[in-house]
């Protein structure tokens, strides 16, 4: 298989010098495989993600309970991944929550932003609270091999940051930068196991079964809030029945696909897949899979033996 070669940069910023330049907050996440591949200090703008905006004197405790992470570490300037339930413990909306001083970003996909904050204004009649969607700032993803790492912890590996920035502010940069093409950031994140949930996703996945458990995305040691109690059952119990895992592959894959082992057994769901620029014939996405079925092995259509899904390792553990 060919590598993944976005565009290299010729203009590089390290990210402690862009981060001071744009003014941006981010959530530091890791990379594996596709780090030797992509150029250092190349960004990538997310069009297809938007932000709603959180503000005002109650806005952590407000969403304390209301979504799975521990808004007392966003109140300490850390960044996490967080997710809204319906009753039955599945993810309506899943974001970035970062903290920018005096509001919170929850950055999720396009479509999702106006969503989540219907869902949460039910709630914040009795709350110093503010809710609105940010039009003035621009998601974008920025690859060096300088960044600090520590959302993951994965110390050996270097750091994919996902950043939120006034809009003008970025457009300035990206004129002095060499851009990396969107469908690439997207199979990066896709490669490390970091899925946000779209429209056509809604109330369909557990976040365990995206394993935001394995990556600080919730948290079994606060108070309550909405699905919460068959999330916590689901993790005493130890019944997780399905994991996220990271495939790649050569071919198209239709959507809606349905995936079968070597016994020509049942196994897997297409999540997300996205075609690398460089290379359009190479594509990295998510399944979702029984356990069992996690160790990387080949996997294929029933009606396509020709069309196979190579796992690949995710920077994380899963427990």
């Amino acid at each position: 298989m060919r590598p993944f070669m976005p565009i290299k940069t010729e203009v590089s910023m390290s990210w402690t010098a862009l981060s001071a330049t744009l003014n941006c907050h981010t959530l530091n996440t890791t990379a594996t495989d596709i780090e030797n591949n992509t150029a250092n200090g190349l960004l990538y703008p997310l069009a297809s993600f938007s932000a709603l905006e959180v503000s005002g004197p109650d806005r952590f405790s407000f969403l304390q309970g209301q979504i799975t992470c521990d808004t007392r570490r966003l109140e300490k300037g850390e960044s996490l991944i967080g997710a809204h339930l319906n009753l039955k413990g599945r993810i309506e909306a899943s974001f970035i929550a970062i903290p920018t001083g005096e509001t919170l970003q929850l950055v999720l996909p396009n479509g999702q932003a106006g969503y989540l904050l219907k869902l949460l204004q039910k709630y914040a009649l009795f709350s110093q609270v503010q809710l609105q969607e940010n039009q003035a700032s621009y998601p974008f993803l920025h690859w060096t091999e300088q960044s600090p790492h520590t959302s993951f912890n994965n110390p050996h590996i270097p750091a994919i940051n996902l950043g939120i920035a006034a809009r003008e502010q970025v457009t300035r940069i990206f004129a002095n930068q060499n851009i990396g093409s969107e469908n690439d950031a997207l199979a990066i994140l896709a490669r490390n196991g970091l899925v946000l949930v779209e429209q056509t996703q809604r109330d369909r996945y557990l976040p365990q079964e995206l394993n935001y458990d394995a990556i600080d995305g919730i948290s079994f040691n606060k108070g309550c809030y909405k699905g919460q109690e068959v999330v916590a059952r689901i993790h005493f119990k130890g019944k997780v029945k399905k994991r996220l895992a990271a495939f790649t592959t050569q071919q198209a894959v239709p959507d809606n696909a349905v995936f079968y082992n070597d016994k020509q057994q049942k196994c897997a769901e297409l999540i997300t897949c996205y075609q690398t620029s460089k290379n359009p014939d190479i594509s990295f996405g998510n399944v979702l899979l029984k356990p069992p079925e996690t160790e990387p092995k080949p996997l294929h259509l029933e009606q396509n033996d020709g069309l196979k899904l190579t796992l690949v390792s995710l920077p994380y553990a899963i427990n």
